[in-house]
């Protein structure tokens, strides 16, 4: 009986023991504490400017307006953005995923997301598009900015635009499709309705003139060209 008692005071002894020893537990460093999130307000509503997912709000236009990355805007069907100088419209979205957009009044009908257009100066993409939003809204996310033209490149943004290069008017007077090169006329000073075909170099007035893109769109208002023109 003694021993055992011997024994269970021995094991009483390393409990206490044990028990005062500080026992060090690490937390990896992304472990620590959950990730902070910023909380909606009252309205359920995330603030403007703060980066969050808004995952829990009611609306979510300002936060993921919030966190698109550099020339990309989110439009609600009417609105627009002030992008390089020009006033850029989201004017509609039909069912067959076509958008048409306005640059300072001058339209364009965007067929299919992921495919850049020029418009009016602007280049336009429309990555994104929605019908269903909590807004009632249709909504498309567009990458845009200001058109930057290469070496010796000229936009001419419509049928009737023209250019004044080395002291000699160029008009682009139609822009047509093709099969296999879709091509454009152009009067070049005194020589009148020269054909051009698309990537085709001619020289014409002392210049050298190649269509370098051709873009017909159905309308003479919504078609343009660009050019690449210098001295011969």
């Amino acid at each position: 009986m003694k021993k055992e008692l011997i024994v269970v005071f021995l094991l009483f002894v390393l409990f206490v023991a044990g028990c005062g020893q500080k026992v060090e537990i690490k937390i990896g460093p992304d472990e620590t504490k959950e990730p902070e999130k910023p909380l909606c307000n009252l309205d359920g509503k995330c603030d403007v400017g703060e980066k969050c997912d808004c995952a829990d709000c009611k609306e979510t236009f300002d936060c993921r307006k919030a966190v698109l990355s550099e020339d990309e805007y989110l439009l609600k069907q009417g609105t627009s953005e002030r992008i390089g100088g020009k006033t850029l419209v989201f004017l509609e979205l039909d069912s067959s995923g076509k958008t048409t957009v306005s640059v300072d009044g001058v339209k364009r009908v965007i067929e299919r997301t992921k495919f850049m257009e020029i418009v009016n100066g602007l280049e336009v993409t429309v990555l994104e598009t929605e019908y269903a939003t909590e807004s009632g809204n249709r909504i498309v996310k567009v990458l845009s900015k200001a058109y930057a033209p290469g070496l010796d490149e000229y936009l001419f943004s419509q049928v009737g635009s023209e250019k004044i290069v080395e002291s000699v008017r160029i008009r682009l007077n139609k822009v047509e499709y093709s099969s296999p090169s879709n091509y454009v006329l152009v009067d070049v000073g005194n020589s009148l309705n020269s054909k051009l075909k698309e990537s085709e170099t001619m020289v014409i007035e002392g210049l050298s003139i190649t269509a370098v893109e051709v873009h017909p769109r159905g309308t003479p208002l919504e078609s343009y060209a660009i050019l690449k023109i210098k001295k011969a």
